[in-house]
């Protein structure tokens, strides 16, 4: 216990040295990186405009399972990827290629003869949800028919496992296909796939830098756009170094494969002990359209809620309603601004805070994910939004702005009311004295006019953020071929919409490795 007392006494200090060592280090190999040659893994004209190379696990297992695409064609495509970068990035260390097309031939024939009526054709998503997806896998866990190296020279001439590892035997139950076995660091115990035996995994999209570790060649070959998902492990936290910009990975990890917590870091998987490294979360998720508009709803209070406030006063300036709201000579923004600080200080202008981030969170999350998902049933299951015709697009926005307002309006006349009377001294007063007057139906009064004035503003906002991203897709204002030097989050879930344009790059700070002659990376050094 006196260690543990004496590190946390410390741990201001100690803070700070690691953060002066960090930027020290920082500083030396930013400068000595800019004298080393950059290399990246490229993309042919046509793996850019290959589909497949940027699609999701499930979108690729859906497809196979409703015949719209065989097996053969994308662990072909796959291995061919892989053939391409390996020579750059030594992910893979032994590869299962003749197997992994002779059992992509084997789905593709056991679905050619499967009766589409048959119960076992509509039960393929539960019982093998993964039929005919090819994946890779860390070279620390057993494949039958392969030796487990692990990176160290030792195990080099082992027998091969003569059966799968519990994760392996799963996945392949579930329908994948094993394509390649990637690489890691010796005993899989460093940040930095290299080790005595196969070398060192580097970055995809900087040969300078590392994909991470210990899973760095499934990272690599994920990320490469080489492969739709990898197994990775973790003991010390592989998949999950938080802090680190190195990581483009969605996270899926679970606890002795009782229950499943999903992280999300953008793509990367691991389950507690054996762990899944995935091509990407679908970025268009319902719950994901929530969340992000539930975080932009609480941050955008922080604005909305003193400019109310300022709006409210101006409105009401020549009715007070109570004693406590003095009479104001003049309506303008500016002259209320200066008014409330006299009379009330800086502090007041947060009045109604809480209850405006409470009103926009909620409103915001189901604004996004009603119109997401009204915009998914509209178009049919096409899944391109690009077909939708412009009454689809406002009759969408419009639902979604009414969705939002029957959401959040009991908490928008609570705002209101405890903002425009400085009587009230809490939420609870409000909500009491609005009851008194008519029950429940004062916090829906004037609830029909807002809804009739949501349809056409937010079918109007919605309309013109369409169109405009269209035109500039168009005028290749954004640049659709530049996800091919782009990370794997380059429209890789085509479920729903057009593709993205956010750039997350593998290492856009990234790892640089020492460049001593057998190094092998024992801090990370951020540049």
């Amino acid at each position: 216990m006196l260690r543990y007392k004496l590190i946390q006494s410390l741990y201001p200090l100690l803070t700070l040295i690691a953060l002066l060592y960090y930027a020290l280090l920082n500083r030396v190999f930013s400068l000595i990186s800019r004298f080393l040659p950059k290399g990246k893994v490229t993309w042919s004209d046509e793996e850019a405009k290959e589909p497949l190379l940027f699609m999701s696990a499930k979108k690729a297992a859906e497809k196979i399972q409703r015949k719209e695409l065989s097996s053969t064609q994308l662990v072909s495509l796959y291995i061919a990827r892989l053939q391409r970068v390996q020579p750059l990035v030594n992910a893979v260390v032994m590869d299962n290629f003749e197997a992994a097309r002779a059992e992509a031939e084997a789905v593709d024939l056991y679905m050619a003869t499967l009766d589409e009526k048959s119960e076992e054709f509509q039960m393929l998503s539960s019982t093998k949800p993964l039929l005919g997806v090819p994946f890779t896998f860390k070279n620390n866990m057993d494949v039958k028919g392969f030796v487990t190296v692990a990176g160290c020279n030792k195990f080099l001439n082992n027998a091969p496992a003569e059966k799968d590892s519990k994760v392996m035997e799963r996945l392949r139950s579930a329908g994948a296909i094993p394509v390649a076995i990637t690489n890691l660091p010796k005993l899989a115990m460093n940040w930095c796939a290299e080790n005595e035996v196969f070398g060192r995994t580097v970055n995809p999209y900087d040969v300078r830098r590392i994909p991470g570790g210990s899973s760095g060649g499934d990272s690599a070959a994920v990320s490469a756009g080489a492969a739709l998902f990898g197994i990775g492990n973790d003991l010390a936290g592989s998949p999950d170094i938080r802090w680190t910009p190195l990581k483009s990975d969605f996270k899926l990890k679970t606890r002795t494969f009782r229950y499943i917590e999903t992280l999300f870091t953008v793509s990367r998987a691991s389950f507690e002990t054996k762990g899944l490294r995935l091509y990407t979360e679908d970025p268009n998720a319902l719950h994901l359209q929530f969340v992000a508009g539930a975080v932009a709803g609480a941050t955008q209070g922080f604005i909305s809620s003193p400019m109310e406030l300022l709006k409210l006063r101006a409105q009401i300036c020549h009715e007070p309603t109570s004693s406590a709201a003095p009479k104001r000579s003049s309506s303008s923004p500016l002259s209320m601004a200066r008014q409330i600080w006299r009379e009330k200080g800086l502090r007041h202008f947060s009045r109604g805070l809480l209850i405006t981030q409470l009103r926009d969170c909620p409103a915001m999350g189901v604004y996004f994910a009603s119109y997401a998902f009204l915009r998914r049933k509209t178009d049919a299951g096409s899944g391109e939004q690009q077909r939708l015709s412009n009454l689809q697009l406002l009759c969408a926005g419009g639902a979604a702005g009414m969705c939002s307002w029957l959401c959040n309006y009991p908490a928008d006349v609570v705002k209101t009311r405890f903002q425009a009377d400085d009587a009230y001294s809490n939420y609870r007063e409000v909500i009491r004295k609005a009851y008194a007057e008519n029950g429940w139906r004062t916090f829906f009064a004037g609830l029909g006019p807002t809804l009739i004035r949501a349809i056409p503003t937010n079918a109007a906002i919605f309309f013109t953020v369409e169109w405009t991203y269209r035109i500039l897709l168009k005028a290749r204002t954004i640049d659709q071929k530049d996800k091919a030097s782009t990370n794997l989050d380059q429209n890789v879930c085509r479920d729903h919409g057009p593709p993205t344009v956010a750039k997350l790059r593998t290492s856009a700070a990234g790892y640089l490795f020492p460049m001593e002659a057998g190094c092998t990376l024992q801090e990370p050094m951020i540049i």
